[in-house]
């Protein structure tokens, strides 16, 4: 009986200490991802290349030009 008791008190913590930390990531993830302050704009591809990667897989890198408030910006994405 005793035992049970442990193992309840255990699974107890470690049950509090997660919902903790799972509680810390959403409220972290949340602030990260504030899409409060966001410009919409149109991007324009302008090149697209392709490469063998070291698995022997072809990847692309996209790059991409866009406008914000009259300066000018480049990207680059990688799609695999």
């Amino acid at each position: 009986m005793k035992e049970n008791k442990m193992e309840n008190l255990v699974w107890i913590i470690f049950a509090s200490i997660g919902t903790i930390f799972l509680i810390i990531g959403v409220i972290i993830f949340g602030n990260i991802t504030d899409y409060t302050n966001k410009i919409d704009t149109i991007g324009t591809i302008t090149e697209i290349s392709s490469y063998r990667s070291t698995n022997d897989e072809i990847d692309h890198e996209v790059y991409v030009a866009y406008t914000i408030e009259g300066k000018k910006y480049k990207a680059i994405s990688s799609i695999y």
